[in-house]
């Protein structure tokens, strides 16, 4: 439906519209299933049972220039053998799109290359965390498997490596405000929370918490939530951390990528400044939101 509403529209400006498709290869990316983007019961690109005739109908619609086909199996992935599998099936997919006389251009190919978020940071007083991903793949190796395999097809390589690029060069800093001891746990309520970041109540990721100033005061476990009206306002849940009271400040870890970009103003929560840090200077790049602002 998406290529004839193009198609239609291109016709009534009298211009060539440039498309690529996406397809949808079903391959399982290993990554939480709310960031999987490339199996069968997910919402996004053409199931591979209808690729062909979407290129054969699309490559017959009036003011259409079919020049690539696109692919993202999922986001945070950790191995690359998910990637080989997308490889090999775009590979065979171009060599029959290519039967039918359309010239392909461009394969992009997606991203989701992953990063490490746990443990980014050691020290004696700073616990370590079990991690269950035993080996990150580096950007490097997930590109060269990539190129490998694509190279003889004579095309333009697009990636999209976005989070492999920017996710640990951020982090959110935030205050304790106060601590509360419930029956059943230690809450350590901060200035900041879901609104700031989103991850951790969107699919429960997790962010290391590191206090910025770090002291031999052995570990308590707590849960480190914000003050916003929801339960799942949390940065952190069971999370084992030196003792922390009201005025401390900590660093939340690997905020680089869908940080910012994922807050909001909900609860008329004001986003944080934005300081730039470039070696020993500092330069404010987004000033504090304003009260006002939220009435703009």
């Amino acid at each position: 439906q998406e290529i004839k509403v193009i198609s239609e529209i291109a016709h009534k400006l009298g211009v060539i519209a440039r498309i690529s498709i996406r397809v949808n290869p079903d391959i399982d990316a290993k990554t939480h299933p709310y960031i999987t983007t490339g199996m069968k019961e997910n919402k996004f690109g053409i199931d591979s049972k209808d690729i062909m005739d979407v290129f054969k109908t699309a490559n017959e619609l009036p003011n259409i220039d079919l020049i690539g086909i696109h692919s993202h199996i999922g986001s945070q992935i950790t191995e690359v053998n998910p990637y080989i599998e997308a490889v090999k099936y775009l590979g065979d997919l171009i060599e029959k799109v290519e039967k039918l006389g359309i010239n392909i251009r461009y394969i992009n190919f997606g991203g989701g290359f992953g990063v490490q978020y746990k443990n980014i940071l050691t020290h004696r007083y700073i616990p370590t965390e079990d991690d269950e991903t035993t080996r990150y793949s580096p950007l490097g190796e997930h590109v060269e498997s990539v190129l490998k395999m694509l190279s003889s097809y004579n095309k333009k390589l697009v990636i999209e490596p976005g989070r492999s690029l920017v996710a640990n060069a951020g982090i959110l800093v935030g205050k304790v405000l106060y601590t509360k001891q419930g029956e059943l746990k230690k809450f350590i309520i901060t200035d900041t929370g879901m609104n700031d970041l989103m991850r951790p109540c969107l699919y429960q990721a997790y962010h290391q918490v590191v206090p910025t100033a770090l002291k031999d005061t052995g570990f308590e476990t707590v849960d480190i939530v914000g003050p916003v009206c929801e339960t799942s306002d949390f940065l952190a849940t069971k999370r084992s951390i030196q003792v922390m009271n009201r005025g401390d400040r900590f660093a939340v870890l690997t905020t680089g990528a869908y940080g910012y970009s994922l807050s909001s103003n909900y609860n008329a929560r004001l986003r944080p400044a934005e300081v730039l840090v470039d070696g020993d200077k500092h330069y404010l790049i987004r000033e504090r939101e304003k009260v006002e602002e939220l009435h703009i």
